[in-house]
């Protein structure tokens, strides 16, 4: 299907929402944790990718900018 929804939650409410989204048969896993100073990208095989959430905000609050200079 087209469409993905990516929820956060409080690591406690996590069973029951993967049961909620059972009963309607939405398929839905636990991709990972929210928090910390940096996104951490990990497929397990390769090497994780991590970047600082700061230099992402500085990227993101930049790009406008940057562009418009070109």
């Amino acid at each position: 299907s087209p469409s993905r929804i990516i929820l956060s939650a409080p690591p406690e409410n996590a069973e029951g929402i993967q049961a909620l989204a059972a009963d309607v048969g939405a398929p839905a896993s636990v991709l990972g944790e929210v928090g910390g100073d940096d996104l951490v990208i990990s497929t397990g095989a390769e090497e994780p990718v991590t970047l600082a959430v700061s230099e992402m905000d500085r990227i993101w609050r930049t790009a406008i900018p940057s562009l418009m200079e070109q």
